[in-house]
C-alpha cells in the first residue's frame, strides 16, 4: 500500500539582507480608497464650500416643489343669494340665517334655500318691498348655487381663478397627485442623465428649464393647461436632486491652493 505523505507549506525565505520581497501584494479597495481620501483630504474649507453651493439649487427646488400646497388650495366661499346679495356684500351677513343652511356650525358652500314665487313674494316684488326676508324662502327646499359664489376674502388661488367649487373640488386634489408623478418622473431621468451627458450640465439646464416651465404655469389660462404645466415642471425641476448628491470635487471650485485643505 501507498503511504501518504504530509504537504509541506512552502515558506518565501527573506534575503540576507533582511529586506521583504520586492514584488508587494497589490492594494485592496479599501486601502485605495483610504488612498484617495487622504489624497482629498479631510472635510474641510473647500468640501463646505463645495456643499454650501451645491445646496442652493436643492433649496430653490424644495420651495416650488410644495408651492401647489398653496395655489390649489381651498377658499371659503358660499353661494351668491340674487334677492339678497348685492356688488357691496360681504361673506357674513346677517340673511344667511334664512337663506343659506348651516353645516357643521358654519354656511353651507354649495347650497341655499329656495326662493318662493308666491303670491306675498310677488307684491313684495312689485310693490317695492325688500324681497330679501324670511317668507321669500322655504326652509325646507335648498338648490344648488347658480348664480355664482361671495368668497369671504380676496384670495387668489385656482379655485377663484378657474371657478373651482363644489362638485369640482377633486380638480385641487389633482394638482397635488399630478406634482407627484412629475417627481416620480423626473428624479429617476435626473440621474439617467447626470450619468450619461455630465452632473454640471444636468443641473444647469434643469435650472433653467425649470424656470420657464414655472414662468409658463403662472400665466396659464385655464386648468387643464395649469396642470400639464405642473406635470413638466416638476419632471424637469426634479432632475436637480440627484446630480448634487454624487457630484466631483473637481470642478466647481477653482484650483487655487488656498482653497484646499492643509
Amino acid at each position: 500500500m501507498f503511504k501518504l505523505q504530509n504537504t509541506l507549506e512552502v515558506v518565501p525565505e527573506k534575503s540576507e539582507s533582511g529586506l521583504e520581497d520586492e514584488n508587494p501584494p497589490l492594494p485592496t479597495e479599501g486601502c485605495q480608497l483610504d488612498a484617495i481620501i487622504v489624497k482629498i483630504g479631510q472635510f474641510g474649507r473647500f468640501q463646505i464650500t463645495n456643499y454650501l453651493l451645491l445646496c442652493l439649487p436643492i433649496i430653490c427646488n424644495a420651495f416650488y416643489s410644495i408651492s401647489y400646497v398653496f395655489t390649489a388650495s381651498e377658499v371659503a366661499y358660499r353661494c351668491n343669494i340674487t334677492q339678497c346679495d348685492t356688488l357691496e356684500s360681504s361673506y357674513d351677513e346677517p340673511f344667511l340665517n334664512f337663506t343659506t343652511p348651516q353645516r357643521h356650525g358654519v354656511w353651507d358652500h354649495c347650497e341655499h334655500y329656495a326662493f318662493r314665487p308666491d303670491l306675498e313674494a310677488v307684491l313684495h316684488h312689485y310693490l317695492g318691498a325688500d324681497p330679501c326676508n324670511n317668507r321669500s324662502f322655504d326652509v325646507g327646499q335648498r338648490l344648488s348655487c347658480d348664480s355664482g359664489f361671495i368668497l369671504r376674502q380676496d384670495e387668489k388661488t385656482i379655485a377663484s381663478e378657474f371657478g373651482i367649487f363644489c362638485s369640482e373640488r377633486w380638480k385641487l386634489s389633482m394638482v397635488g397627485t399630478v406634482n407627484n408623478i412629475g417627481q416620480f418622473v423626473g428624479i429617476p431621468l435626473g440621474g439617467y442623465l447626470a450619468d450619461r451627458y455630465g452632473r454640471k450640465s444636468i443641473l444647469v439646464a434643469a435650472g433653467v428649464l425649470s424656470s420657464f416651465a414655472g414662468l409658463a404655469r403662472s400665466h396659464a389660462p385655464e386648468y387643464y393647461s395649469f396642470l400639464s404645466l405642473e406635470f413638466l415642471d416638476m419632471a424637469v425641476g426634479s432632475t436637480l436632486f440627484p446630480p448634487p448628491f454624487c457630484w466631483p470635487w473637481s470642478w466647481w471650485v477653482p484650483s487655487i491652493e488656498w482653497w484646499r485643505p492643509q
